[in-house]
């Protein structure tokens, strides 16, 4: 089946899809107003040499005409847009079907919020689309707001498991350094300055308490100057992002994993976490509370209450035995629900119905 994506090329979900749904014998074309770096992208074709990108507007219009000729020279059996705004529109003005939309996150819960002409937008974009589909089903929910009498398909994105896995003993000495941590954007919505606060609060409490913060953003300055304001700058450790390939190597120096997020559409991060046996909190917000199951591989809280994440902290800091028994039901219900594997299988049934479909009309 000859699949063509209308995604960014730049971001590893959607280089783990196109390469995945390669791998499994799709004929995948990924085309990119963004320059996919090289090396990224190992089966698929890349059509990405679009239109200069001045700003974000002139990029979608400018692109626009090329983008369109190379779908109808193509022919995709489906023609399957990444992202509901800018790259929906893109997909909505090729005027191709089948048309799937998967919908990611901001474009949902954050796009059409910024104006009439935003909403507008979007929902024109989710309408024209034949199939619509969610990693989650909080998000699916939201997307209902937009999209009225038409199914959302569930297409979540998973964790390889026999990637993502612990390289480290599960229960730590109680002689040895304990770290608490996350890897996420360091951006306002994410939640990370309650993670400084609460290593913060517990580092006068456990002398061998450590953090391990590894992401980019806008907050990274303004969290170093916490840590070092409260002269912690030996205990806590704050990364640049580092490469996918090497997360695993990461987490496998974390004893707690940490999403203390506003808002989230799905959690990958968390599941990433779990796989690898790490037990996780998390804010009680939008797709988390999908994949960390409360007091069984983890717990989840108020996003603005760091009372109660400093309290699940210290439960998890004084019971060895419950971290391990929380990273082993974590991984177990990551093998069970969230096997990348078996999502891109799910993602390629779906396409299968949709070819069946229009192969009936």
């Amino acid at each position: 089946m000859r699949i063509c994506f209308i995604a960014n090329g730049a971001s590893i979900h959607t280089q783990r899809w196109v390469n995945s749904l390669s791998d499994i014998g799709h004929e995948v074309i990924l085309v990119s107003p963004n320059t996919t770096p090289a090396g990224a992208i190992k089966v698929a074709n890349v059509i990405d040499d679009f239109y200069p990108k001045f700003n974000r507007i002139s990029c979608y219009l400018g692109c626009l005409s090329r983008i369109n000729s190379v779908v109808h020279r193509l022919k995709p059996d489906i023609l399957h847009a990444h992202y509901a705004s800018g790259y929906g529109f893109l997909g909505r003005r090729c005027n191709y079907h089948p048309f799937l939309i998967s919908v990611w996150g901001s474009d949902i819960f954050d796009f059409p919020k910024k104006s009439i002409l935003h909403q507008h937008l979007l929902t024109a974009n989710l309408n024209c689309a034949d199939y619509v589909a969610s990693t989650s089903h909080v998000m699916a929910q939201e997307t209902h707001k937009y999209l009225k009498n038409k199914e959302i398909h569930i297409t979540p994105f998973g964790v390889n498991t026999n990637y993502f896995k612990s390289s480290s003993p599960l229960n730590q000495s109680s002689d040895g350094d304990l770290v608490m941590g996350s890897i996420k954007s360091l951006e306002p919505i994410y939640g990370m300055t309650k993670l400084v606060q609460a290593f913060i609060s517990l580092s006068a409490r456990y002398s061998k308490l450590r953090l391990l913060i590894i992401g980019s953003g806008s907050q990274y300055d303004l969290l170093n100057s916490m840590i070092q304001q409260a002269e912690l700058s030996n205990r806590a450790t704050i990364l640049s992002s580092v490469p996918h390939d090497l997360v695993p190597q990461y987490l496998s120096q974390i004893d707690i994993f940490v999403v203390p997020s506003y808002q989230e559409s799905f959690g990958v991060a968390a599941l990433e976490a779990s796989s690898c046996t790490v037990p996780v909190i998390a804010s009680d917000v939008g797709g988390l509370p999908e994949v960390v199951v409360n007091e069984s591989t983890g717990f989840l809280v108020d996003p603005d209450d760091v009372n109660a994440l400093i309290q699940k902290l210290t439960v998890l800091i004084q019971q060895p035995a419950l971290r391990r028994e929380f990273g082993l039901r974590g991984r177990q219900f990551v093998c069970e629900n969230y096997e990348w594997h078996d999502c891109v299988v799910n993602m390629s049934n779906l396409y299968d119905r949709i070819c069946h479909t229009a192969s009936t009309l």
